[in-house]
């Protein structure tokens, strides 16, 4: 009986560890969430990996959604990643401590986005001027060479990425939610996504590619977000973050 009870308290205090761990590894965003009663997003898998090309890396996802209702249900989807972090110079702060008598430090609390890569292909330039309208400001034209190859690199905030997919919903993946009646199997596979879509169930495997970078950054930042095509309106959105970095598996 002794051994028995030992046993069980180790393999409890395993699957404690385990369940901890799997925490740490990611957090949702609750902000911004919508969810919806009709349908369920879960399975949710992710990996990091070397790009073929060798100019990069890649994060590997794959995810279910599941009909909880009988009709169908035709969807459009995006899928975000990207890479976000504060102002603050880590070197600069090595060499030159912030002040302790300030009250807050402003840097922390500014961020800007170093890595982006979304389903479908976001056009940056278009984003750009798109925000730009919205905020009444005015964008100025790019002429030279290395200007435009920086306007290449440099992104949008996060909120600008937001509103321009919900601005553009028509842009989206279609995503076959089928109910149970005349269902059949349905595949659209393209280079970076492969959508399998059945009765009541559609499975959605799909790639991010993040270039290689000299602070090698990749992916903090995960969204998901599935636009109902006949209710004209966000019907999922989840976003998570990751408190690790990712490993190469």
């Amino acid at each position: 009986m002794k051994l028995h009870a030992f046993l069980t308290w180790v393999l409890l205090f395993s699957f404690l560890l385990y369940a901890q761990d799997a925490k740490k590894e990611e957090k949702v965003l609750a902000g911004g969430s919508v969810y919806d009663e009709r349908f369920e997003v879960n399975n949710l898998f992710y990996r990091k990996k070397y790009a073929p090309s060798g100019r990069g890396e890649v994060l590997e996802l794959s995810f279910d959604i599941e009909n909880k209702v009988e009709y169908s249900i035709p969807l459009k989807l995006f899928i975000v990643g990207f890479y976000e972090k504060d102002l603050v110079d880590p070197q600069y702060r090595q060499r030159v401590e912030y002040p302790k008598w300030r009250e807050r430090d402003f840097e922390k609390e500014k961020f800007e986005i170093v890595q982006f890569d979304s389903l479908p292909r976001l056009n940056q330039e278009e984003v750009s001027k798109w925000a730009a309208k919205n905020r009444g400001e005015e964008l100025t034209e790019t002429k030279s060479e290395s200007d435009k190859k920086k306007r290449k690199y440099s992104y949008q905030k996060f909120l600008d990425y937001i509103s321009y997919i919900e601005a553009h919903p028509e842009m989206g993946i279609d995503v076959p939610l089928q109910g149970w009646e005349n269902s059949t199997t349905i595949s659209k596979k393209e280079a970076n996504y492969n959508i399998v879509s059945s009765a009541l169930k559609t499975s959605v495997w799909a790639q991010l590619y993040a270039r290689y970078r000299h602070d090698r950054k990749f992916f903090n930042h995960l969204g998901i977000i599935l636009y109902d095509n006949e209710d004209k309106k966000i019907a999922y959105r989840q976003f998570l973050k990751f408190n690790r970095p990712f490993r190469i598996r």
